[in-house]
């Protein structure tokens, strides 16, 4: 019909809006822009303009390599599961039996842009042990994950040291980053929960962030560094699942050892 409205364009723009987050519900929670249109069956110019949008409110948050997942603020508001969903299930496996075979607490984490993200934890024979809950945002300062993601940049830890949480100094934090980029390990004491220690590997480097195993023990527990070849047995079985995983899927990268 002459000066009628196209389908596009009867939609209104809440609904095209909805249409782009609805594009998340059945996904693995990281889409490419034209993934989102075709899923919300939107141009890819409109699609990114609604993208856009959301991203600046908090809906959407963007990815490495153009990829694109529910936004913190969205995350917030439903309580739904998030785009690590996925690295739980795949992960958790391999966790599971480390802390079977040597009784510690594990954590996985994700350093995603400057931001480090608990993505699962299971407790050990030591019920004492605090651990983070999966969604936590953690110290980078305070952690032995954080500080082995900080030891992955090329940059020094200057830019890291002007919020120095308790417990911790710039000359300890500048030590513990060299330690973990000769030895391609890390540790915290204390600093992060008082009266334990941690020790963590890196597993693998995702398209949305570098992944790290860590291991918590009590402060006291001599075994920590006794378990660095233990806990890197296991990130290295958690790496394969996560590329036959990504295999399966059709991603277009299988994860690479994380380096530091």
């Amino acid at each position: 019909m002459a000066g009628g409205r196209t389908t596009e364009d009867a939609r209104s723009a809440t609904s095209r809006t909805l249409d782009v987050l609805g594009a998340f519900e059945h996904s693995r929670g990281e889409l490419t822009v034209r993934d989102i249109a075709a899923a919300a069956h939107l141009p890819v110019s409109t699609t990114y303009r609604i993208i856009r949008d959301l991203v600046s409110w908090g809906g959407l948050e963007r990815l490495a390599e153009g990829l694109y997942g529910p936004g913190e603020r969205l995350r917030r508001i439903t309580g739904a599961p998030t785009w690590h969903q996925g690295l739980r299930d795949v992960c958790s496996p391999s966790a599971y039996r480390f802390v079977v075979d040597w009784g510690h607490a594990v954590a996985l984490s994700l350093w995603n842009g400057d931001r480090l993200l608990c993505i699962e934890t299971i407790l050990g024979r030591h019920t004492t042990i605090e651990l983070a809950s999966p969604g936590d945002e953690l110290s980078v300062l305070a952690t032995s994950a954080g500080k082995l993601m900080i030891a992955t940049t090329p940059s020094t830890v200057d830019p890291f040291t002007k919020a120095l949480p308790p417990r911790t100094s710039a000359k300890a934090l500048t030590q513990q980053v060299a330690f973990a980029r000769t030895h391609g390990y890390s540790t915290a004491h204390g600093e992060a929960a008082s009266g334990q220690a941690s020790l963590s590997v890196p597993v693998a480097g995702l398209p949305n962030g570098h992944l790290a195993l860590t291991v918590l023990t009590p402060l006291d527990d001599p075994a920590l560094t006794r378990l660095v070849e233990p806990l890197r047995t296991a990130a290295a079985s958690i790496r394969a699942a996560l590329g036959a995983r990504m295999t399966h899927s059709g991603h277009h990268k299988a994860p690479h050892p994380s380096s530091v």
